[in-house]
């Protein structure tokens, strides 16, 4: 088993010195995440936080699951798409010019 089998899912893990905290959006399924940051003068700056779910401490995931469709209904209700059945997904490199890869798709490639 590899390590990502035997720990399926994970709680949240914080930065010291910080906490995970959210500012509502103009709907209720839309909060932004930010991060609440101590400085050594005991005040505090609040930061936009790219860190993803696994940085909060209040949520358990399940890696086997991925990530929440969060964005699902917000395109649902453009009412300008249409569902499919999906598409073959290959490595972003994989159409390049001999010679030619982009980075992401290098490095997706030697990950692989």
């Amino acid at each position: 088993m590899t390590a990502i089998q035997d720990q399926p899912t994970t709680e949240g893990t914080a930065f010291p010195g910080s906490r995970k905290t959210y500012l509502q959006g103009s709907r209720e399924d839309l909060k932004v995440p930010m991060r609440e940051v101590v400085l050594p003068t005991g005040d505090s700056v609040v930061l936009y936080d790219t860190s993803g779910p696994y940085t909060d401490t209040a949520l358990r995931t399940d890696i086997r699951l991925g990530l929440p469709a969060l964005r699902e209904s917000w395109i649902a209700e453009r009412a300008d798409t249409a569902p499919y059945d999906g598409r073959q997904v290959n490595h972003p490199g994989f159409h390049a010019p001999s010679g030619f890869c982009e980075p992401a798709g290098w490095l997706a490639t030697v990950r692989s």
